[in-house]
């Protein structure tokens, strides 16, 4: 499972865009109350930013992509592409 860019969920069957999360990155993400089964079961895409996930709990293997897309809600509100109050796996 992938999720990115504007929240969409993809398939891919091409690991080797995928690493597993650094220390730091972990660290980040628990403070930024994230929860997972097994970091190690996390792979993101080259050029992931930990700044856009935030309470999101990770179970099973996930592949996180790159949150770089913006949009704009009704009434003009924009609002980065991320992971906010969510579960995956």
């Amino acid at each position: 499972m992938l999720i990115g860019g504007s929240g969409t969920l993809l398939i891919f069957i091409n690991m080797k865009d995928y690493r597993r999360l650094t220390e730091d990155e972990v660290l980040q993400l628990k403070s930024q109350s994230c929860l997972a089964d097994d970091w190690g079961n996390v792979s993101v895409a080259e050029g992931f930013n930990c700044e856009y996930v935030h309470h999101t709990r990770f179970s099973g293997e996930v592949k996180l992509g790159v949150f770089d897309a913006e949009f704009t809600l009704p009434g003009g509100i924009r609002k980065h592409s991320g992971l906010r109050h969510a579960q995956c796996g």
